[in-house]
This record gives structure tokens, C-alpha cells and sequence, in this order.
């Protein structure tokens, strides 16, 4: 049936569809998935023409991203084709009638919440990875989608004297008149204005990517100190404007791993997950990447972590690229954004 995004009750009829469908699914990784539970915002952004369907099984969610581009988000759906066929072609049908030529998703409103599909595998790595089961990218293939961007998380292995200590990589910025810090939640509250000028000016080319208003951003940011790893990331000044940032998160997974009875190689070792790394355009090809890595990695290093996490990267993103030649990694997980066209376009 067709919901309203604005009510709440329809609200909470569309979100208990998907923790029904999830957990019917695997309900020993139920507790690792979570929701995005953002249809009133987005509702409220009228351009986006929200719009909400679900039923017994299955939900899906359409909105504008631009005149003739179309999303389709918050896809959750057993294991029923004819049922995956209902949700699609309502959701084809929508976007039609608004206009749009093309389609992509998965997309809960925008990059700043969950979208793509996992391809690798159906149980999170690291917390905020997408996930989903496989059987959702059949659906959509069945469907007609295509595959329009790819996405990794790669691994590194690390060994204790690889990298060189902080001290030298201090010296190494200085060279460059720059200075590094420590990404702290107090850094994080005291520069916000200035890492919101950083994230949407060094952003605004990446696939897919939404803007962001400054209240949305500190909201957003206001809960980078509880999910941040504060040991191990890093800030780059000039002139005491942040240029570039590496944020890490803690590997929420394990501990739990470590109270369990569970056996699972997934969980039993310690990461470093590096999930952000953000350079200045006007400071990118200078080194200052990979120097941010490096001091994250040889922190890692020194607080005994020796395996590092690079969390979804586009794949032809330039840290993506030269980490395999500098730092070894290997990939571990792939994701994709899908696309279809529409009208015969």
C-alpha cells in the first residue's frame, strides 16, 4: 500500500517491514543491521517528492535527486520475485510520472546514509559497511538494473617497522609549512564551520554525492566523537585551517566478537577501519594523503593493530589506486550503485 512519509504510523509501518524481513532472513546477524530512519527529513525536502510503499514482505522508496534522475531507496524484500517485481515497478512507474529518464539506488536519500549493494557478502565487516542479502542484486539485475558505479573496501597488512614514526612524519608536513593534530572531539566541535568548507568543496566531484546543508553537517558531526577513533585519527592544518583529515572508526564488531561463544574469522582480529580521507583539492597529488595514512597506520602499528580496513572506496578513487602500490592492500569487498533507464532512454 501507498504510505505517507509525513505520518508517523505510516512511518513505523514501513520501517517494522524491514526489521521483519531482515530478521526472518538471519536472525543471527538481525542486531548488526541497522535502518535508515530518515523518511521525515528527506519528506521535508519537497524537491525530493518523497515517495513511501510497502506491504507484508516487502517496501521501496522513490524521490528526485535531479530533473531527469530518479532514486529508488529503502529496498527491503524476501525472497519473492514476483513480489521484488511489484516494489520495482511501482517504483519505475512513480518516477516516470515525475518526470525523471533515469534511475539509480540503491539510495536512502542521500550518500550521507546507507545506499549501494554489498556483492561480497551478506554480514557486515566493520560497522556502517552495507549489507544485504545476495538474493537483492539478482531482483534487481532480473529487473533490468546495471551496474553504473563500483566501489571496494581493501585490506592491509601491517608490519611493526614499516612506516616511520610520527615525530618524522610531523617533521615531513612541517617541510611543507603544515602542521598535524589529532582529530579529537574537541577539534572536531572547534573547527566544524571549516570542516564543512573542506568536506563539501573536496566532495562536490564524487559520484552520487549530495549536498549537504551546514546545520545538517553539524548534526551529523556532532556524532563523530562517539563513533570516532580518536587515537588514530588525524588532522592536517595550514595556518590553522584544516586541508585535510583521515578519520578512523572503532571496530564496534569485536568486542562483541570477544563476548561471545561464536567462532568467526571476520570478527577474531583487531582493524583499524580507515573510513575517511579527505584532502583539499588545491592539496591533492602533494603527498598529503598518503602521509595521513601512513601516520594512521604507524599509530595503528604502535597500539599493536596490524591489520587496516580501507573502507568503500570508488574505484577509481586516487587513494584507492596508489594504496595498492604504497601500502599493499588487497581487496576484500565489493559494492555497487545500480542504474536504469527509463522511457527508452
Amino acid at each position: 500500500m501507498i504510505l505517507d512519509p509525513s505520518n508517523p504510523e505510516d512511518r513505523e509501518l514501513f520501517y517494522k517491514v524491514a526489521r521483519r524481513v531482515r530478521e526472518n532472513y538471519d536472525s543471527s546477524i538481525f542486531s548488526l543491521w541497522s535502518d535508515s530512519l530518515n523518511l521525515e527529513e528527506i519528506a521535508q525536502s519537497k524537491e525530493k517528492q518523497l515517495k513511501i510503499f510497502g506491504k507484508e514482505g516487502g517496501r521501496v522508496a522513490v524521490f528526485k535527486l535531479s530533473e531527469s534522475l530518479g532514486a529508488i531507496g529503502w529496498y527491503e524484500c524476501s525472497d519473492d520475485d514476483v513480489l521484488s517485481t511489484e516494489l520495482l515497478s511501482w517504483a519505475c512507474d512513480e518516477l516516470r510520472a515525475m518526470g525523471v529518464k533515469s534511475i539509480i539506488g540503491p539510495i536512502n536519500g542521500s550518500t550521507w546514509y546507507n545506499y549501494r549493494f554489498n556483492l561480497s557478502s551478506s554480514k557486515p565487516m566493520f560497522g556502517g559497511e552495507p549489507h544485504q542479502p545476495h538474493y537483492y542484486v539478482n531482483q534487481w539485475e532480473r529487473f533490468g538494473f546495471e551496474i553504473s558505479e563500483n566501489y571496494k573496501t581493501n585490506v592491509s597488512e601491517l608490519e611493526k617497522d614499516l612506516y616511520p614514526n610520527l615525530q618524522e612524519l610531523e617533521d615531513e608536513l612541517a617541510t611543507k609549512g603544515l602542521i598535524l593534530k589529532k582529530f579529537t572531539a574537541e577539534v572536531n566541535n572547534r573547527y566544524v564551520e571549516a570542516f564543512y568548507n573542506l568536506v563539501t568543496t573536496s566532495f562536490r566531484g564524487n559520484k552520487a554525492y549530495s549536498a549537504i546543508s551546514k546545520d545538517d553537517y553539524e548534526r551529523f558531526s556532532a556524532n563523530y566523537p562517539k563513533v570516532l577513533d580518536q587515537d588514530h585519527s588525524f588532522v592536517v592544518f595550514d595556518n590553522d585551517i584544516p586541508i585535510a583529515f583521515i578519520g578512523c572508526i572503532q571496530d564496534l564488531f569485536r568486542p562483541f566478537y570477544l563476548k561471545s561463544t561464536a567462532e568467526d574469522p571476520i570478527y577474531s582480529e583487531e582493524k583499524l577501519i580507515i573510513k575517511t580521507l579527505v584532502v583539499h583539492p588545491d592539496w591533492q597529488s602533494k603527498g598529503v594523503g598518503a602521509l595521513l595514512v601512513k601516520a594512521a597506520m604507524r599509530s595503528a602499528v604502535d597500539d599493536g593493530i596490524y591489520k587496516v580496513i580501507h573502507a568503500l572506496m570508488h574505484e577509481d578513487n586516487l587513494s584507492a589506486i596508489g594504496g595498492k602500490r604504497m601500502f599493499g592492500t588487497s581487496s576484500k569487498s565489493k559494492y555497487a550503485l545500480f542504474k536504469l533507464k527509463i522511457d527508452g532512454e
